[in-house]
């Protein structure tokens, strides 16, 4: 089932699916003048939160003519805004994508622990390309992260944030703390930064919390889920979650693998939370990046339905 949209809007969004197959794929970076191609009197929810936030993603803006081949069919559209990191590279790479309505099993998404370790049934949904650069990386990132703005007025994004291997125990790190030490390496999306919670062990000091996001640009979400492990982008909607983040904070998480650490999916299960992930390490042919929700969120987002 569907989430709140406005009906209108969820119509609208509706109709531009079904007339382009492609369309949810290629959001991030590519807003279609929906009506020129397809009649309608208003674009798509998403398109105008492409164009309200173009001025915020760091990317030249051209309106041509364009043809883009994605698989089959062909798209002809008669004008697109082109949003690029490369004003002189109008082309898009190859895109595809793949859908699991249960990641506990064999699939091609991401392979999560069992069911019975999670609380629920996960889906997940990907999008890939052969390109192997970051920009096509934060173009899919970016393409995902506007699909699931466009489910619900009221999505809400949240990094979260730690440290990935245990600190020395000395002043300087207890100076730094986290949001300090993380901006020492990697530059921090804009947003409400929660407190910093100490987890101390034998091994030495990690520091965890959260920032609710706002004004998101892909490129800085790339290069922090790239550079620092611990960090995990979830969206909510509905109830507040702040409360359950600074448990989650205090508690602290690990992540030995590139899957999102289990604390963090769990909470996927107990609310309206998607939890995003990059998929493709720096020697593989394809890169792209994923989303993790209960299983109607992830039909939402990829079938419309």
């Amino acid at each position: 089932m569907a989430p709140s949209m406005p009906l209108s809007s969820r119509a609208v969004y509706r109709q531009a699916n079904n007339r382009l197959p492609y369309f949810p794929m290629l959001i991030g970076r590519v807003a279609y003048n929906l009506e020129k191609c397809t009649g309608l009197k208003s674009p798509p929810l998403a398109v105008e939160h492409v164009r309200s936030i173009s001025g915020t993603m760091q990317a030249a803006i051209s309106t041509v003519p364009v043809i883009h081949r994605i698989g089959d069919p062909t798209l002809t559209i008669r004008e697109a805004i082109i949003l690029t990191t490369d004003p002189d590279s109008m082309s898009l790479p190859a895109m595809k994508r793949i859908v699991s309505r249960d990641l506990s099993d064999e699939n091609d998404v991401l392979r999560l622990p069992h069911t019975a370790e999670l609380g629920c049934t996960l889906a997940g949904g990907c999008v890939l390309s052969n390109h192997s650069s970051h920009n096509a990386q934060e173009m899919l990132l970016d393409s995902l992260v506007l699909q699931v703005q466009g489910l619900t007025p009221g999505i809400r994004h949240w990094l979260m944030s730690g440290h990935d291997v245990w600190q020395p125990d000395n002043r300087i790190v207890k100076h730094n703390k986290l949001w300090k030490s993380l901006a020492k390496r990697v530059p921090l999306p804009s947003g409400i930064k929660s407190e910093e919670f100490l987890v101390e062990s034998a091994e030495g000091l990690k520091y965890f919390g959260f920032i609710e996001c706002q004004g998101l640009v892909a490129s800085e979400l790339v290069s922090v889920l790239r550079t620092e492990r611990a960090c995990t982008l979830i969206a909510s909607w509905g109830d507040d979650p702040t409360d359950e983040l600074k448990s989650i904070a205090r508690q602290g998480w690990t992540r030995p693998t590139i899957i999102p650490p289990l604390e963090i999916l769990k909470i996927a299960c107990r609310k309206n939370v998607i939890v995003y992930a990059l998929l493709g390490d720096f020697d593989d042919q394809e890169r792209g990046s994923a989303i993790i929700a209960q299983p109607q969120w992830i039909e939402a987002v990829f079938y419309d339905s």
